[in-house]
C-alpha cells in the first residue's frame, strides 16, 4: 500500500513540473519556445515573398501628387499661362 501511495505522490510531483514548464512557454529557459529563431524565420520569408515580387530591390517611392502636378502644369504650358494672369492682375 506504501508503494501505491509513493507512485501517486511522485506522479503528482511529476504533473506540478510539467505544469510549471508550460505555465510561462515564452521566456528564456532552455525548454522555453525560441521566438528569437521565429522571428528571424519569419523576416527571411517576409524578405523572400517580397523579392519574388518586387525583385531584389525595393520600389522607389512614388513622388509627391503636387510635385505631378507641376510637372503637368509644365509641360501643358499652363504654368506660364498662370504666371502672366498674376501679373496682369497686380
Amino acid at each position: 500500500m506504501g508503494v501505491h501511495r509513493a507512485a501517486i505522490a511522485l506522479a503528482y510531483y511529476g504533473l506540478d513540473r510539467v505544469t510549471f514548464e508550460l505555465e510561462n512557454p515564452l521566456g528564456w529557459d532552455d525548454n522555453d519556445i525560441d521566438l528569437t529563431a521565429i522571428m528571424h524565420a519569419l523576416a527571411d520569408e517576409t524578405m523572400k515573398m517580397h523579392e519574388s515580387v518586387f525583385g531584389p530591390d525595393p520600389p522607389p517611392p512614388p513622388p509627391p501628387a503636387l510635385s505631378l502636378l507641376v510637372a503637368n502644369l509644365e509641360k501643358s504650358g499652363m504654368r506660364k499661362a498662370i504666371a502672366q494672369k498674376k501679373a496682369a492682375r497686380a
